[in-house]
């Protein structure tokens, strides 16, 4: 999968191993030019108000703030801005997810995943084919 404007993406999880294993996967795909990653959503929060990303890869499970207080911090703050959204957790609880679509996530993650696994979602939340 090529395209001619390479895209740019922010992957949020707590830990670094996890962070790296998914930049990989991305960096396979050849359609993001841009990959950043944050063990911090305090962190990430701060690099999406200073950046542009195409897409968003949350974790729900923070030690900082949970991936759903920063999505709905996301939400409040830059409110106008529609973000694509892919929320992952190894443990998604009926009551997240239902709070993730109402703050609009489309997307959804569970780990543990593969590659094809993350391929898929990230085609489904950017809206390809």
């Amino acid at each position: 999968m090529s395209e001619s404007k390479k895209l740019s993406v922010l992957v949020v999880d707590d830990e670094q191993h996890i962070c790296d294993l998914i930049e990989v996967m991305l960096k396979s795909f050849n359609i993001f030019s841009f990959i950043v990653s944050s063990t911090s959503s305090t962190v990430a929060l701060q690099k999406v108000r200073n950046q542009e990303f195409d897409l968003l890869i949350i974790d729900n499970q923070m030690p900082d703030k949970d991936g759903l207080n920063m999505i709905e911090n996301l939400v409040m703050t830059l409110g106008s801005r529609k973000h694509k959204i892919i929320f992952m957790s190894g443990a998604m609880q009926n009551e997240h997810a239902l709070k993730a679509i109402n703050l609009g996530v489309k997307c959804f993650l569970i780990k543990p995943f593969t590659r094809q696994g993350l391929l898929k979602a990230v085609i489904k939340a950017l809206g390809k084919k």
